[in-house]
C-alpha cells in the first residue's frame, strides 16, 4: 500500500490556510465557484498567508513523495476479460473492484464507471518521481460550482467513484488507485482514496 509524505513547510502553511478559510468561508466558497477547472486559486489576503508564503506553498506541491505504508496480499484474477482483485487485511475493499477489458469499463460494487481518460504524465516532478502512463474510469454526480454556497453544502448529495490504473516507469511497478466518495445531505458518508503500487 502506498501513502504520501508532505514537506513540513507545506503542512504548516496548509494548516494556516485551513484556519483562515474557516473564518472566511463565504469568500472561499465564492472563490471556488469562480475557478476554472485546473486553474490554481489566485492569491488573496483571506488565505491567511503572505503572497510569498502562498507562492512557496504552491511550489511545494512538487515535493510530495509517495512511500510504502505497508504490505498486504492481493490476488489478481482474470475471467472472460474481467480483471478482479482479492485483497487481504486493509485491502479487502479491493474485492469490489473489477476492470472489464473487453468493454473498457471499470466497476466499484457493480457501479459502472465509463472510461474517462488516458493518463500520460511525462514530468517526473510528481509523488512517484517518475513519468507514468495509465487509464482512468470515473462516474458520479457533477458539482455545479456556480451553485456552491454554505447553504447548499448542508443539503448537497454528491457521489464520486474512480479507478486509475497505470505503470510507473522508474520502478516498473503497476499502480492502482480506487476513489469512492459519497456525501448525502451535506454529510460525508464515505471518503476512500486507496493508492497501491505492486
Amino acid at each position: 500500500m502506498d501513502s504520501v509524505v508532505y514537506p513540513e513547510r507545506m503542512v504548516e502553511l496548509g494548516k494556516r490556510f485551513q484556519k483562515s478559510i474557516a473564518v472566511h468561508r463565504d469568500w472561499f466558497m465564492q472563490a471556488l465557484a469562480e475557478l476554472q477547472d485546473g486553474e490554481p486559486m489566485a492569491y488573496h489576503p483571506n488565505m491567511g498567508l503572505t503572497p510569498e508564503e502562498y507562492a512557496d506553498f504552491q511550489s511545494l506541491k512538487d515535493s510530495v513523495v509517495s512511500y510504502s505504508s505497508g504490505q498486504e496480499q492481493i490476488m489478481i484474477t482474470m475471467d472472460d476479460g474481467i480483471l478482479g482483485f482479492q485483497g487481504t487485511g486493509r485491502l479487502e475493499i479491493l474485492d469490489m473492484v473489477k476492470l472489464d477489458l473487453k468493454e473498457n469499463a471499470a466497476y466499484i460494487s457493480n457501479v459502472p464507471l465509463p472510461f474517462a481518460d488516458t493518463v500520460v504524465v511525462t514530468d517526473p516532478m510528481n509523488s512517484f518521481r517518475s513519468s507514468w502512463k495509465g487509464f482512468s474510469w470515473k462516474s458520479g454526480s457533477s458539482l455545479d460550482k456556480g451553485q456552491l454556497s454554505l447553504d447548499s453544502l448542508s443539503t448537497m448529495t454528491i457521489t464520486e467513484y474512480a479507478v486509475t490504473v497505470g505503470r510507473i516507469e522508474r520502478t516498473q511497478k503497476s499502480y492502482l488507485k480506487v476513489t469512492a466518495r459519497e456525501m448525502k445531505q451535506g454529510v460525508m458518508e464515505l471518503n476512500l482514496e486507496l493508492p497501491i503500487a505492486f
